[in-house]
């Protein structure tokens, strides 16, 4: 399933930029920063689930998707004792599916995990997000509220990400901010998200 999402989105994308070129003075990057900028600098809030998993401040309010699906396509193998996930996105720019930021909970409550595991699962899940063939443009291990976290940036494509996962004991959390715009994954706005996120304390 996920990996006929990532194709189906691929060629969305393919589509959208060859679209874009091919219009008289459309300057598709120049539209996305606009919109995100716009979007942006106002109406933020503290956004929390219907769980209270999590607290972050957002420019919007995100809706709920099923992109975590643990059910199909061997999801569950992201994070071992995987017993449920949810997932939230933000679209940033509603016409575009590359502008956005998603948050992904995993409860993994149903053993007792290894310390060591959350590390390896960090390895071999960072080849999956944005496939094998993506460039890595940052890497590096982080505390997020005492609690050990990773986080990376890569390109592939027209597409950067920025991700962070985050070990919070019976949970795990996976945030990523996708965009077209080179500068977006570092941004004021992408910055405020990712710093203001805060896992609840159990």
């Amino acid at each position: 399933m996920m990996k006929t999402q990532a194709k189906q989105t691929a060629a969305v994308l393919f589509a959208t930029v060859v679209l874009a070129t091919m219009l008289p003075g459309v300057n598709l990057q120049t539209q996305c920063r606009s919109i995100v900028q716009n979007k942006t600098q106002a109406g933020w809030r503290v956004y929390s689930p219907p769980d209270k998993s999590f607290t972050v401040e957002l420019p919007g309010e995100p809706h709920p998707t099923d992109d975590y699906d643990f059910m199909e396509g061997g999801g569950a193998a992201f994070f071992k004792c995987t017993k449920s996930a949810d997932s939230y996105q933000l679209d940033l720019q509603p016409e575009s599916v590359i502008n956005s930021f998603s948050i992904g909970v995993f409860d993994v409550s149903t053993c007792k995990r290894r310390p060591e595991t959350f590390n390896e699962e960090i390895e071999a899940i960072i080849p999956i997000i944005g496939g094998d063939d993506k460039l890595i443009l940052r890497d590096s291990k982080l505390r997020v509220d005492g609690l050990p976290a990773r986080e990376f940036i890569y390109k592939k494509g027209i597409v950067y990400g920025r991700v962070l996962i985050v070990n919070a004991g019976k949970r795990i959390f996976l945030l990523i901010y996708a965009s077209d715009i080179p500068e977006a994954t570092s941004s004021p706005e992408a910055a405020r998200m990712f710093k203001t996120f805060h896992p609840a304390k159990r």
